[in-house]
C-alpha cells in the first residue's frame, strides 16, 4: 500500500491517485489534520522485534507494515480537537502530535518521495551549494547574510546587478497553507533604492546572488534516476508563461541525478540557468518542487514517473488492493474504481 500524505486540496496528489487507481495499486491518502481528532496512530516495539503499528482513520484500520512507499506532499499540520480551548494545551497538542506522527512514518522501512523529513530538512541551500560545487556545477557569486554592511559591500562589488530572495533553509512547505502562501516571495532584482533600506535585513537572513546572464531559464525534475528538463521561453513579471522540453547535455543530466542522490533525496526540481556561452549554472534545488505545471505545459510524463517509483515496491499488493482517500467532506473513505 502506498501512503500519500497530502492536503485535501492538492492537484498533484489527485493526478497521481488517478494513475495509481487505474493500475489497481493500493493507496491511502491521509492528511495530518485528521490527527488526533478523527484518527489514531499506535506503534509497538520490543527487544529483538521490528516496530509495528496501526493507523485508524474514520473507523478504518490500516496496518503500517503494509505501507511499501510514502509520498510526502506536505499535509496540513495536526489540528487541535475542537473541545480543547486552553492556549497552552493547544500548543502542546500541536507540538507533540506533529513530532510524533512525522517520527512514526520514519520508522517504516519503505520508499519515500521526496525523502524522509529529516533528509529534506538537511537539504538546505548551503548544503545544496556545497554539493553542487563538488559535482562540477557552476554557481553564481552568493551572499546569505543579515549583516547590512555585508549586503552593501556585495552590492557595490557587483555594481548593483544582484537579485534577492528569502532564505528558507529547505524547510518551506510545513507551514499551514495560509501561512505558506503569505511567506511566498519570488526572486527579484535588487533596485537602486534597496541599499537605503539595508538595515531591514538585520532581523532575518536574505539570499543575494550576482545576476547571471541567461539565454534560458531551465527547470529539471528528477524522479529516482529519471530526468525531465524544460526551458522557459517567456515570462510575464513573476509569472512564467510558456515552456517546452529541453535536452540536457549528458554530463549535466548526470550531475542533476547525482546531486539529488547526494542530498539523500529521491525527487527534486532543480533551477538552472543556461548562459549565452553555454554554461549550465546551478541556482537552487527544491525537494518539494512543483511538477504538475511543467507536465501540463510540456507533456513530460513526470506524474507517470512518480507513479512508477511509488508502485515499484508495491506490485504484489496491486493485485488485491483498491485505493482509499479520506475526504474533507462527504464520505469518510472512498474506494477507488479499479
Amino acid at each position: 500500500m502506498i501512503l500519500i500524505l497530502a492536503r485535501d486540496s492538492d492537484s498533484a496528489a489527485d493526478s497521481v491517485e488517478s494513475l495509481l487507481a487505474a493500475r489497481g495499486v493500493g493507496y491511502l491518502r491521509f492528511n495530518h489534520a485528521r490527527f488526533p481528532a478523527s484518527a489514531t496512530v499506535s506503534l509497538r516495539y520490543r527487544d529483538g522485534a521490528p516496530v509495528s503499528g496501526t493507523l485508524v482513520a474514520e473507523g478504518v484500520r490500516y496496518r503500517l507494515a503494509d505501507v511499501s512507499a510514502i509520498w510526502d506532499r506536505c499535509p496540513d499540520p495536526p489540528a487541535v480537537p475542537a473541545g480543547v480551548t486552553a492556549g497552552m494545551a493547544q500548543s502542546s497538542i500541536r507540538h507533540e502530535c506533529r513530532h510524533f506522527i512525522e517520527d512514526a512514518w520514519q520508522t517504516l522501512a519503505c520508499r519515500w518521495l521526496p525523502a524522509p523529513p529529516d533528509a529534506v530538512q538537511r537539504a538546505g541551500l548551503l548544503t545544496q551549494a556545497r554539493a553542487a560545487a563538488s559535482l562540477g556545477f557552476d554557481l553564481p557569486p552568493t551572499l546569505i547574510s543579515n549583516h547590512p554592511a555585508a549586503f552593501l559591500e556585495f552590492y557595490r562589488r557587483h555594481e548593483g546587478r544582484i537579485v534577492s530572495r528569502v532564505f528558507d533553509g529547505g524547510l518551506r512547505g510545513r507551514e499551514p497553507l495560509e501561512e505558506a502562501q503569505a511567506l511566498r516571495v519570488f526572486t527579484k532584482a535588487v533596485s537602486s533604492r534597496d541599499p537605503g533600506y539595508a538595515a531591514s535585513i538585520r532581523y532575518s537572513p536574505v539570499v543575494f546572488q550576482a545576476w547571471v546572464p541567461e539565454q534560458r531559464e531551465l527547470q529539471v525534475a528528477v524522479v529516482g534516476r529519471q530526468v525531465f528538463a524544460a526551458e522557459w521561453l517567456s515570462t510575464h513579471g513573476t509569472q512564467r508563461a510558456a515552456c517546452r522540453p529541453y535536452c540536457l547535455p549528458q554530463e549535466v543530466e548526470k550531475r542533476c541525478v547525482s546531486i539529488v542522490e547526494r542530498l539523500g533525496l529521491n525527487y527534486a526540481v532543480i533551477d538552472l540557468v543556461l548562459t549565452p556561452d553555454g554554461r549550465h549554472v546551478f541556482l537552487e534545488l527544491h525537494a518539494r518542487g512543483d511538477w504538475l505545471g511543467l507536465e501540463a505545459r510540456t507533456g513530460l510524463p513526470i506524474g507517470r514517473a512518480i507513479c512508477d517509483y511509488l508502485a515499484a515496491s508495491d506490485q504484489q499488493s496491486a493485485i488485491s488492493l483498491g485505493g482509499y482517500r479520506h475526504e474533507a467532506y462527504g464520505p469518510a473513505a472512498r474506494k477507488a474504481e479499479r
